[in-house]
């Protein structure tokens, strides 16, 4: 399902290029990964989760983010 990592790709305005380069990987790479041709490794999914709070299951199969809420 590697929609979802499309469209919040696009809705965060992060091209492939930029993640790729705050990733240090290569952009063809990171393009691979998001349309589902090559794997996302654990420690990619670390550090999306680390740096922008994506789920592993939302990154894997687009999984729905929960939306965190504030405490008063």
């Amino acid at each position: 399902m590697a929609d979802a990592m499309k469209k919040w790709l696009r809705r965060e305005c992060i091209s492939y290029r930029r993640l790729a380069k705050e990733m240090n990987q290569s952009p063809g790479g990171i393009s691979n990964k998001v349309n589902g041709r090559t794997p996302w490794s654990l420690n990619d999914l670390l550090w999306l989760k680390e740096h922008y709070g994506l789920s592993y299951e939302f990154v894997i199969d687009g999984a729905p983010q929960c939306q965190k809420e504030e405490v008063a």
